[in-house]
C-alpha cells in the first residue's frame, strides 16, 4: 500500500539524548550549568535541519539565558546576572578546550561526540509512551536509551 512505501522510503525519526533532561543532585546549590548548555545546544540541533548538531549554533547570550531559565531559583539568590554571566562564559571556555563544545567566532554547537542520536523506531499500532536514560555520573553523558510504547488509542 501507499502508507507502508512512504514508511519505508521515509528517513526513521531521531531522538538526539541531550535533549533529555540530565539528573541534577538533589541539592539546588550544586546544580551543574554544563548539563542546562548541552540541553539547550541539542534543543536547537533538533530544531535545525534533520536534527544535525552540525549546522545549529546558539551565541552565549542565548545559552546565558537558557541556563538562568532553568537553575532553580535557591541557585538565583545570591548570584548576580554579572556573575552567572561570567560562570557561564567560564564554563563555554573550559568545555570548548576539553572538546565538548565546538565554538565558531562567538557561537557554539555540540560535537559529534555530544550530539548522539537513537533512530526512534514507528511501531504499527503504537506510541512512544516514555523514554529513559542511564547517564554516566562522571562525565554527564548518556550511555544507555529505552523506550516503552503503548498501543495508540483512537
Amino acid at each position: 500500500t501507499k502508507e507502508v512505501d512512504a514508511a519505508a522510503t521515509r528517513p526513521p525519526r531521531r531522538l538526539i539524548l541531550a535533549t533529555l533532561r540530565c539528573p541534577q543532585p538533589n541539592d539546588a546549590l550544586q546544580w551543574r550549568i554544563f548539563p542546562l548548555v548541552r540541553q539547550a545546544l541539542a534543543l536547537e540541533a533538533s530544531r535545525g535541519a534533520q536534527g544535525c548538531a552540525q549546522g545549529s549554533t546558539l551565541d552565549a547570550v542565548a545559552l546565558n539565558k537558557y541556563v538562568q531559565g532553568g537553575l532553580p531559583p535557591a541557585c538565583l539568590v545570591n548570584i548576580s546576572a554579572a556573575k552567572l554571566k561570567s560562570l557561564v562564559a567560564l564554563v563555554l571556555a573550559r568545555n570548548v578546550r576539553r572538546g565538548r563544545l565546538a565554538q565558531k567566532g562567538k557561537r557554539y554547537r555540540l560535537p559529534a561526540s555530544e550530539a548522539v542520536s537513537v533512530p526512534l523506531p514507528e511501531l504499527p499500532g503504537l506510541r512512544l509512551q516514555a523514554a529513559w536514560t542511564a547517564w554516566c555520573s562522571e562525565t554527564k553523558r548518556p550511555l544507555e536509551v529505552a523506550f516503552r510504547y503503548v498501543g495508540a488509542t483512537a
